[in-house]
């Protein structure tokens, strides 16, 4: 697993963002992206594809960045699409598995 690291949203400069040494650019946090999530879709089946709990989308930057992505050019590709309903569907795992207690 990459080395992970918190800094600071570089909008609000308020919340922290945990990142990798591979993630370069203009982070920001969820709260800050939390805007761009919300619209309308059109599309009665990209809705409920996009239909998933909100902490999903606070928890996983890329299911935020492909609901962004869409909402902004209205479409994403079948690679996009792919890794989305993978990374959904580790994400559902993770929420049933029932924490261990040490």
């Amino acid at each position: 697993m990459a080395i992970q690291f918190k800094i600071k949203c570089m909008r609000c400069k308020k919340n922290y963002v945990i990142v990798t040494h591979r993630m370069h650019g203009f982070v920001q946090c969820y709260d800050c992206e939390k805007g761009q999530l919300e619209g309308e879709i059109k599309d009665k089946a990209m809705r409920a594809f996009f239909d998933l709990p909100e902490e999903f989308y606070r928890d996983n930057r890329f299911l935020r960045s492909v609901k962004i992505q869409y909402m902004r050019f209205g479409s994403i590709t079948e690679k996009q699409r792919e890794f989305f309903v993978k990374a959904a569907e580790q994400m559902r795992k993770r929420s049933t598995e029932a924490p261990q207690d040490i």
